[in-house]
């Protein structure tokens, strides 16, 4: 079963544009993502306009939140800069500094055998697949008062990366040892994907369905924050490698989303059974990630618990943005703001309609449809890659990287492509009104799964209609 989350309209999104700022995302959580951190034989020295660099790159997009580097200092070389950079076409530092922070080098140990420092920075977001450089600079203005930053000059033992110096602060640069050196350093930041927390209750449309809440974070480039989630990213429910369910993700950012499933679609499904949701990109490289479902997470029939859930989550992403989600109200206690309102009834459809009193006010006048959950209703407002399933949407964006398009266009030109050979067939055949009455129905059905626009059909209608009047204008000479 296919399931779909109800859109927005663009006011309410442009409104949380206005009202969420970006994330503080703070690195007590952080993980280890590039690095290199042994072999460490030589050192490089820096000081004045004499810099240093490490090059790097990871398979997947995270926030970089600080670095981690070895080094030992020389007399008092001031404070040491580390900063991210991006890479040109050759491999070289270049541009202004994406991101930077300052540690106190006169702190070092004198030991040439170095230390790990740890230098704090903004938060960046990295984007998968692109090299990155970390630069190192410090304000010593002699080589009596300089920062040695350890290295490996076994050769190229870092795969993914290089060391790099430059004679005039940044201006130049010069591969050292001719690319076969590599630096003693690690990257250090939070995921841009996660599904932070779940819950399962029953009997929110009717008894014995599912409803499975979910909070998540993706900010993943290079779509975040500019593409529409809902065309990078879905939602799914799966037992072992099946899928159950699946919506496209609504936002971008710490937010919550559900899983709608019929009690007619769970009947043959086990209450507190082993269950995996999984948030996963729809086109490569298909970022992905999991969350399986625990005993806990089975809330049951009380929907308060459910109230209680959203208000919970609502006071987490109110520290995570440093905002507030909430308010409270002598009549209802502590509910949903309108900021909060609209992220909450954008993610989990028929929120307001169903827990009325979990907000403070309807949510900027937006006009709400109560959805009857069923099938066709989710199908017919389901996206192609939804409607056609994640193996099948897999393939069709696989083959569209490889002619460098997207899959709804290769889609689209595969399905012209079949009605025109139809329609030529039927036609040479004879076949006018059986032509319009086969192939105005396959016309529809490709509008239906959002692969050929009006104006497609339109040029299809056409082509029949030329081909019908060719044929009659053939058969009466």
């Amino acid at each position: 079963m296919h399931v779909k989350q109800r859109c927005v309209p663009l006011l309410a999104l442009l409104l949380l544009v206005a009202v969420v700022p970006p994330a503080a995302i703070h690195a007590d959580d952080a993980i280890r993502y590039a690095n290199y951190t042994t072999g460490d034989s030589s050192y490089t020295t820096l000081y004045a306009d004499n810099w240093t660099a490490q090059t790097f790159n990871w398979s997947y997009s995270f926030t970089a939140t600080h670095a981690r580097v070895k080094a030992y200092r020389v007399g008092l070389p001031g404070t040491l800069t580390a900063a991210i950079q991006a890479t040109n076409a050759t491999g070289y530092p270049t541009g202004a500094d994406l991101a930077s922070g300052t540690y106190n080098a006169n702190n070092m140990v004198t030991a040439t055998t170095g230390e790990w420092y740890t230098i704090d920075f903004d938060d960046l977001l990295l984007t998968a697949d692109t090299a990155y450089a970390l630069v190192l600079r410090t304000t010593g203005d002699n080589t009596t008062n300089a920062v040695r930053w350890r290295r490996d000059d076994a050769g190229s033992a870092y795969a993914t990366g290089d060391a790099f110096s430059s004679a005039d602060g940044g201006t130049t640069w010069a591969a050292i040892d001719a690319g076969a050196d590599d630096f003693m350093f690690e990257i250090w930041g939070d995921p841009a994907l996660s599904l932070e927390s779940a819950a399962v209750f029953s009997g929110y449309y009717e008894t014995g369905d599912w409803l499975i809440t979910l909070s998540y974070k993706n900010t993943y480039a290079p779509y975040y924050p500019a593409s529409d989630p809902k065309s990078q990213f879905v939602v799914q429910l799966l037992s072992g490698t099946t899928v159950l369910a699946q919506t496209n993700l609504p936002q971008w950012g710490y937010k919550p989303t559900a899983l709608y499933l019929s009690a007619n679609t769970v009947a043959p499904l086990t209450w507190g059974g082993s269950y995996t949701v999984r948030m996963v990109g729809i086109n490569s490289p298909y970022p992905s990630v999991d969350y399986a479902l625990q005993s806990t997470d089975w809330r049951g029939t009380n929907l308060d618990l459910l109230d209680s859930w959203c208000i919970s989550l609502a006071q987490a992403m109110a520290t995570y943005y440093d905002t507030t989600f909430t308010v409270y109200t002598a009549e209802k206690g502590e509910v949903l703001n309108e900021e909060g309102g609209v992220i909450f009834s954008t993610g989990i459809s028929g929120l307001m309609v169903q827990r009325p009193d979990l907000f403070q006010v309807a949510v900027s006048g937006i006009p709400y449809e109560d959805p009857t959950w069923t099938s066709a209703y989710s199908g017919a407002r389901d996206e192609w890659y939804v409607q056609l399933g994640p193996d099948i949407s897999t393939f069709v964006n696989s083959t569209a990287d490889l002619v460098d398009t997207t899959g709804s266009t290769l889609l689209m030109l595969l399905l012209l492509l079949v009605y025109v050979i139809l329609a030529v067939i039927m036609v040479s055949h004879g076949m006018n009104f059986g032509a319009f009455a086969v192939l105005s129905p396959f016309l529809i059905y490709g509008y239906m799964i959002r692969v050929l626009p009006w104006p497609a059909i339109g040029v299809g209608v056409a082509i029949l209609v030329m081909l019908a009047m060719r044929q009659l204008w053939w058969k009466s000479t």
